[in-house]
């Protein structure tokens, strides 16, 4: 009787548990928050930014097997530097 005791209570705690839970997270409303909508763009200076990489393959594919023939370009601030 006493285990038949403690499971009933141990099943309407989790329910309210579980019915607290749903209601409090049902209740947000997303019009409430205070988010503020970023129109600037963000102007990144040419040094930091990362170098550039052009892979030319002169009109192939890249695929795993056989290998193809391509030319790899690397500059940092419109200066090719490899």
């Amino acid at each position: 009787m006493k285990v038949k005791f403690l499971r009933l209570r141990f099943y309407f705690y989790l329910f309210v548990f579980s019915f607290i839970l749903i209601l409090n997270t049902s209740c947000n409303n997303v019009n409430d928050l205070d988010i503020e909508q970023q129109s600037d763009d963000i102007e990144i200076n040419p040094e930091d930014r990362l170098p550039k990489v052009v892979v030319n393959t002169n009109g192939g594919t890249i695929v795993d097997e056989p290998k193809i023939n391509a030319q790899i370009t690397i500059s940092k601030a419109d200066v090719i530097s490899f």
